[in-house]
């Protein structure tokens, strides 16, 4: 093998592994992005809902308060839960009102601990209630005078099927390049 055949395979070489570790930068920023866009509008949806159900927090009616939950769970397809300053689970838009009682307390939870430390908290991790991978926010609402939580959460497979698209682009692209 030739000098030049050797120049060309190293070269060669060195742009592919350059490109892979670009790929893998470009992924987990893009990654690290996508999650505080979803974070973001999550935080956006929890502040509405807080200032939308404040009418029926006030007259305590669980049944008002799970259907208003319930309706803009649908209309932003995600699961909403409210939460008491003790962890216990009020509504979910997932759990039907008279199973409610048989959740778990959630007042080891992350996002839950976050909000009412510092106003706010959110966080990935598999839901029992659910089944799957999600990803939580959660916002403390002070509105009457006593402390609990509001979290707006979606499956984590929404953010990952957004990433292997945006990874199946880069890779074209890299391809492209190449050729």
């Amino acid at each position: 093998m030739g000098i030049r055949t050797r120049i060309f395979f190293i070269t060669l070489s060195c742009l592919f592994i350059g490109i892979s570790l670009s790929f893998i930068v470009a992924e987990r920023d893009l990654s690290l992005r996508l999650q505080e866009q979803i974070e973001t509008e999550l935080s956006r949806q929890a502040r509405i809902i807080r200032k939308s159900i404040n009418e029926s927090l006030k007259s305590n009616d669980l049944i008002l308060i799970k259907s208003q939950v319930d309706e803009y769970a649908k209309a932003s397809d995600s699961r909403i839960t409210i939460i008491s300053n003790t962890g216990k689970v009020l509504v979910d838009s997932d759990v039907d009102a008279i199973n409610i009682d048989s959740l778990e307390n959630h007042s080891d939870r992350a996002e839950i601990i976050s909000a009412f430390a510092s106003g706010d908290g959110s966080g990935k991790r598999f839901s029992s209630t659910v089944q799957k991978e999600m990803f939580y926010f959660a916002l403390l609402d002070t509105s009457l005078g006593s402390e609990r939580v509001i979290r707006i959460s979606v499956p984590y497979e929404n953010l990952d099927q957004e990433l292997a698209s945006l990874g199946n682009s880069i890779t074209l692209i890299v391809v492209v390049g190449l050729i």
